[in-house]
């Protein structure tokens, strides 16, 4: 709720939610198949006289995890705190004490965050810094100004109230726009004071946040208009940077930049130069069949070398290549990571990635974010005639591999092993046609390497 509801609350603001009457007023409802969690604003009542109510929405996926857990686990929760330990009351808080007596405070809630992030990011966030991220986030990529620099207090209400000015994103982080404005560089927006009006926009806020956090909710279509949603200001620079890559791309000179990236003289072989053109164009999908130490590797290096801003992924059947292939990237500059599912590798240009985890939900969600931030460039299969093999373990894996293709972005099939027999088995599996597919099948024939057979008879 914290993190996926918009700009964040502040602990005190968070801890307070009620979910029952007992209390004399609560703070959740749904609102059109969703759950708005409401909260009041008390900062600067002293000299306006006026308490702020805030809305911020979750998205589809959370509202449903909410409902299940006040309609399913939290009855049986508290049926067991009254069997087990003769709890008599029943808090109506979302947060109550522990049956030890042990509160949710604000720094027990900093404590719960700094634990999750550090599991997650691999780095500890505090409730206040996580406040400053978020805000600079949309800063940055939701209303395209500049990103603030700290989360100061506003003592001016009256200036707000008298100039009519207000913005539901600065008011769910429980600033005015007057201090965003002064401080952040940003024009304050005049806007009406209706109620409806501003659950609207509070909702147009905390929308955007779900769709930049990747939730498929916030992605679909209006079933009701049969009308696609409007990108968000984020999407369209997102958008824009991506068709800026695409275009730098297709002009790039190959033969150059491929001496740059491995610092010394070299030239595409045949059916490489034939690949890395498809790759160029944004042909998909393409099956690229090379030989051994042909440079099917450099088919994705060399893209990912040359514009780091995007990502691709590369399905590595082995951990053992994963490892050599980090190495090799690592060596020529480019930004190289092992999908874990602990860490988010936001910072690499290749993520690799095996055939069990690349099915899996956790980086399905990933693959989700990172194309809704239009940073997906291209997805690798390496050494995909394994895909055919039914003696590996991980058979079940690789036959889901064809799940993928729900990414919509460019699929390129790299190995040194497909009889034109097993092509149709391969395309099968991928849930390909023949006709889409982009085959380029150089020879796989090792002049320097000879074999004989000698029938050695009984012994």
């Amino acid at each position: 709720m914290h993190i996926s509801g918009g700009q964040p609350a502040r602990g005190t603001e968070i801890l307070s939610i009620r979910n029952t009457t007992a209390g004399g007023h609560w703070n959740m409802f749904i609102e059109d198949g969703g759950v708005v969690f409401v909260t009041r604003y008390h900062k600067g009542f002293q000299m306006s006289g006026d308490v702020k109510i805030i809305h911020r929405y979750l998205p589809r996926e959370v509202s449903e995890l909410v409902v299940w857990y006040l309609w399913l686990a939290l009855p049986f929760i508290q049926q067991m705190e009254a069997m087990l330990w003769e709890k008599a009351t029943v808090s109506d808080h979302m947060w109550p004490a522990d049956v030890d007596g042990r509160k949710w405070t604000t720094d027990r809630m900093k404590e719960e965050l700094q634990e999750v992030s550090k599991a997650g990011l691999g780095y500890p966030i505090t409730v206040a810094a996580y406040r400053e991220i978020a805000i600079a986030i949309s800063r940055q990529w939701m209303r395209g100004a500049t990103a603030f620099q700290s989360d100061q207090d506003d003592e001016n209400e009256e200036w707000e109230k008298e100039n009519g000015a207000g913005s539901a994103a600065d008011e769910q982080a429980t600033h005015s726009p007057h201090i965003a404005g002064l401080i952040y560089a940003r024009d304050s927006i005049e806007m009406s004071s209706t109620t409806s009006d501003r659950r609207r926009q509070f909702r147009a806020v905390s929308t955007d946040w779900h769709r930049f956090l990747g939730f498929e909710s916030a992605c679909i279509k209006d079933e009701k208009t049969d009308l696609k949603r409007k990108r968000c200001p984020f999407e369209d620079d997102a958008h824009d940077e991506r068709m800026e890559r695409r275009v730098r791309l297709q002009r790039m000179n190959t033969y150059a930049e491929l001496q740059r990236m491995m610092q010394r003289e070299v030239s595409f072989r045949s059916a490489q130069a034939e690949a890395m053109q498809a790759v160029q164009r944004g042909d998909s999908p393409i099956v690229a069949v090379m030989p051994t130490g042909a440079g099917k590797s450099v088919l994705f290096m060399l893209p990912a070398w040359t514009e780091p801003g995007g990502v691709t992924i590369v399905v590595v059947p082995l951990k053992a290549l994963q490892k050599d292939m980090v190495h090799r990237c690592e060596r020529l500059g480019i930004r190289c990571a092992v999908w874990t599912g602990r860490n988010q590798p936001d910072s690499a240009s290749i993520v690799l990635v095996t055939p069990g985890e690349a099915t899996s939900e956790e980086f399905g969600t990933f693959v989700s974010r990172i194309r809704q931030t239009r940073q997906l460039d291209r997805i690798v299969v390496d050494e995909c005639h394994v895909i055919l093999n039914n003696q590996l373990g991980f058979q079940k894996h690789l036959q889901q591999l064809g799940k993928l293709a729900f990414a919509e972005t460019q699929m390129v099939l790299l190995t040194a092993t497909l009889p034109p027999t097993d092509e149709d088995d391969l395309f099968d599996q991928m849930y390909w046609s023949r006709e889409e597919v982009r085959l380029i099948q150089g020879s796989t024939v090792r002049a320097n390497i000879q074999y004989s057979v000698i029938d050695g008879g009984r012994t």
